[in-house]
C-alpha cells in the first residue's frame, strides 16, 4: 500500500509504496491520461501535469527516486517513492476525478484515487494550519467542467506559484485559486 508523509518544512509530500504499489498507481493515471490522447489534448497544462506525475511514478519504481527501507517480522522492505507538493497532488486527484467519468475505471483505479485522497489528507492536516479549513473541503472533489474538451485546454496549473505555500498568504490565494476550479468559474468551463 502507498504511504505518504509530509516533509519537515511543510513544502511538500512523499509517497512511498512497494514496486506492485507503483506500478498499480501508474496503470490508473497513465488509464485515465488516455482521455487527452483521445480528444487530441496532450499539448495542454492538464496532459503536462498528469505527463510529469507519471514520470515521477516511474523515476520510482525504477529506483532512480526516494528509497527506504522498514523491517517487519525479521524481514526487510524497501519502499520506493517520489517527492511533490500537496497542492500538486491535490490539483492531480482532482484531474483524475474529473478525467475517471470520460473513461472506464475499474475498482484498483477507485482504491488509487482514495488512497491518493487519504494521503493528501494526511498531509493538510500535519499542516495544522487554522488557514487550510476551506481547503479540506476540496479534497476529493471533481472539478466543475460542463465541457471537457474546454476544460482541458483552458486548464491551467504551474506547481511553482504554489510552493511557498506556508503563509497566511499563499494559502488564501491557494484557497481562491482551488473555488475558480471547484465552485465553477465561467473561465474554466
Amino acid at each position: 500500500m502507498l504511504k505518504g508523509c509530509l516533509f519537515e518544512n511543510g513544502s511538500g509530500v512523499k509517497l512511498l509504496g512497494e514496486l506492485s504499489d507503483l506500478n498499480a498507481l501508474h496503470c490508473t493515471v497513465r488509464k485515465i491520461t488516455s482521455v487527452m490522447v483521445d480528444y487530441g489534448l496532450t499539448d495542454t497544462a492538464a496532459s503536462t501535469l498528469l505527463v510529469d506525475f507519471l514520470e515521477k511514478i516511474e523515476t520510482a519504481y525504477s529506483g532512480k527516486g526516494l528509497t527506504e527501507q522498514a523491517v517487519f517480522q525479521h524481514t526487510v522492505f524497501t519502499y520506493y517513492g517520489f517527492s511533490c507538493t500537496w497542492m500538486e497532488l491535490l490539483m492531480i486527484n482532482s484531474l483524475l476525478r474529473s478525467l475517471a467519468d470520460y473513461t472506464a475505471t475499474d475498482e484498483r483505479d477507485d482504491v488509487n484515487m482514495l488512497l491518493l485522497e487519504y494521503l493528501i489528507r494526511k498531509a493538510v492536516s500535519q499542516l495544522d494550519k487554522e488557514e487550510l479549513s476551506g481547503i479540506h473541503h476540496y479534497i476529493g472533489k471533481p472539478f466543475v467542467c460542463l465541457n471537457i474538451r474546454h476544460f482541458i485546454a483552458q486548464f491551467n496549473f504551474n506547481n511553482a506559484d504554489f510552493e511557498d505555500s506556508a503563509d497566511r498568504d499563499s494559502l488564501n490565494r491557494i484557497q481562491e485559486y482551488l473555488s475558480a476550479y471547484f465552485e465553477g468559474s465561467k473561465q474554466h468551463n
